[in-house]
C-alpha cells in the first residue's frame, strides 16, 4: 500500500539532531513530520547507551542554551541526571564537562517535548529514496510496516547521521575507509547491575586501573586499554563503554559484521571486569546497546567546510549557529588510542550555518555528525550535544526558509541568528 503525505518539514532521523530541528522547527509554525528508524528517540543516548553527553560549558561560560539547555535541566531537575567535570584519559590535565543521563528518562521527555510542540512523529519508518524535482530535494520515500510513505515536504532535513538523504540526493560526501583506518571505529556499550559504584570508581581514579587494563589488552584479554564510565547517579548501576571495531557503518554487510563483533568484545569485557576490578564481582549484565555506537560516516560538501584550525583557534564566523568547546575527539583503530587535542579554557568555536547547506543540492539542510568538516573539527563537533544545537539551528531555518519563500542555500544568516537568539541559543 502506498500513502502520500504533504509537510512543511520533513525530518530523517530522531537522535540528537533530529530532535532539536524537528522541535525547533514546529515551535516556528512549521507543519512538521519527524521519521525514526527505530521506535524512540534519542539516538546514541538511548538505542546505544551513551549516556554521557558534552559539553555545555567551557570552563565557566555556558555555551550551549536553546533546546539543548531546556532538555538536561529539565532532566537535572527530575533526578534523572547530573552534570560533572571528568579528566580527558588521553589528555592528562585536561577535563571537560558532561551530563550524565538515564537513557530511559531521556528517551520519554524527548518524545513528550516533541509530541507538546506539534510535531508529527512516524515511528519504524527507514529511508528508502529521496523525491527531486531537478537538483532540488522535495520530499523523500519511507518504508513503515504496513505501507510506503511518500512524503512531500518545502524543506528536507537530513538528521540520518549518516548522510543518507544528502547521498541519494546526489550531494557530495566526504568518507574514510575503514581498511586504511581513516574512519573512526563503532563501540558497543552496556548496562551492568549489582556494581558497588564507589568501589569501581575509586579503583577506576587509582594508578592500578590503567596499568591492569594496559597488561590486559596486551595479552589479548579485552579489546582496548582504557574506558568509560557513565552514571548519572545510579547507587547500583554503571554503564561501560570499552570496545572497538573497525567498521563502515553506511555498509550493511560490515555493519552486520562490526555488531557481532563489538557484542563480543562486550561480554569479554565484562568477564574481566567481574574478575579485576573492585565492585564487578557481583555484577550481572542489564542490557547491552541496541545499535553500536557509530562516530563517523559521511561528511557531506557544503557551502562551508568546518577546518582543524577553525576549531583550535577558535575563529568566530558572522553566521556561526551554534558554539563547542568539546576538543578534538578521534579514536584511532590503527593504534588503538584516542587522540585529543584541546581548546582554550573559557574559549569556543563557531559552527557557521553554511556547514548545515549541502554545495550542490537545493531543498536540504543537514545537522549532525553528517554536516561539512574535516575529520579533525568533525572530532570535535560530533557529540550528542553539539548534534542537537546544529538541529535546532536546521530546524529554525527550514521554518524561516518556508516563512520567507527562500531557499536554505540563500536564507539570511542574520535572520536565522536572531530567531536562534530568540530561542534562548548562545551565539557569542
Amino acid at each position: 500500500m502506498r500513502r502520500e503525505k504533504k509537510v512543511d518539514v520533513l525530518v530523517v532521523g530522531g537522535g540528537p539532531a533530529g530532535i532539536g530541528a524537528a522541535i525547533s522547527a514546529a515551535r516556528n509554525g512549521a507543519h512538521v513530520l519527524l521519521a525514526e528508524r527505530y521506535f524512540f528517540l534519542g539516538g546514541m543516548g538511548t538505542l546505544s547507551l551513551v549516556a554521557g553527553l558534552y559539553t555545555q560549558w567551557s570552563g565557566e561560560r555556558r555555551i550551549l542554551g536553546g533546546i539543548v539547555r531546556e532538555l538536561m535541566d529539565s532532566l537535572i531537575q527530575r533526578g534523572e541526571a547530573r552534570e560533572i567535570c571528568v579528566p580527558m584519559s588521553a589528555s592528562p590535565g585536561v577535563s571537560s564537562s558532561r551530563t550524565e543521563i538515564n537513557p530511559e528518562a531521556y528517551k520519554y521527555l524527548v518524545e513528550q517535548k516533541a509530541v507538546e510542540a506539534g510535531v508529527e512523529l512516524l515511528y519504524g519508518a527507514l529511508f528508502s529514496d529521496v523525491r527531486m524535482e531537478g537538483d532540488r530535494v522535495v520530499g523523500a520515500v519511507l518504508e513503515t510496516k504496513s505501507e510506503t510513505w511518500e512524503v512531500d515536504a518545502r524543506v528536507v532535513v537530513d538528521c540520518t547521521g549518516d548522510g543518507d538523504v544528502a547521498a541519494f540526493a546526489g550531494a557530495r560526501f566526504d568518507k574514510g575507509e575503514r581498511e586504511s583506518g581513516t574512519l573512526q571505529p563503532i563501540s558497543m556499550l552496556f548496562l551492568a547491575g549489582n556494581v558497588d559504584v564507589e568501589r569501581v570508581f575509586a579503583f577506576w581514579a587509582s594508578e592500578e586501573a590503567p596499568r591492569c587494563l594496559r597488561a590486559a589488552c596486551a595479552r589479548g584479554e579485552i579489546p582496548m586499554p582504557s574506558m568509560a564510565l557513565h552514571n548519572p547517579g545510579w547507587e547500583r548501576d554503571i554503564i561501560v563503554s570499552m570496545s572497538r571495531t573497525a567498521c563502515d557503518a553506511t555498509d550493511s554487510l560490515d555493519l552486520t559484521r562490526g555488531q557481532i563483533a563489538a557484542r563480543e568484545q562486550i561480554h569479554r569485557v565484562f568477564e574481566f571486569l567481574k574478575v579485576n576490578f573492585p565492585g564487578f564481582e557481583h555484577a550481572y549484565m542489564v542490557a547491552s546497546s541496541t545499535q553500536v555506537g557509530v562516530r563517523e560516516t559521511r561528511r557531506i560538501v557544503g557551502r562551508y567546510t568546518l577546518t582543524r584550525e577553525d576549531v583550535i583557534e577558535t575563529r568566530p564566523f558572522p553566521d556561526a549557529i551554534a558554539l563547542g568547546a568539546y576538543p578534538i575527539d578521534i579514536h584511532r583503530a590503527e593504534q588503538n588510542d584516542v587522540f585529543f587535542e584541546q581548546v582554550a579554557r573559557g574559549d569556543a568555536y563557531g559552527v557557521p550555518y553554511r556547514c548545515l547547506v549541502p554545495a550542490d543540492v537545493e531543498g536540504l539542510l543537514v545537522a549532525g555528525r553528517c554536516v561539512s568538516a574535516t575529520r579533525e573539527a568533525l572530532g570535535a563537533i560530533r557529540v550528542q550535544l553539539m548534534c542537537m544545537a546544529m538541529g535546532e539551528a536546521a530546524g529554525a531555518a527550514a521554518a524561516l526558509c518556508i516563512r520567507e519563500a527562500v531557499q536554505p542555500g540563500s536564507l539570511d544568516p542574520a535572520l536565522l541568528r536572531r530567531a536562534l537568539r530568540a530561542q534562548g541559543v548562545i551565539l557569542d
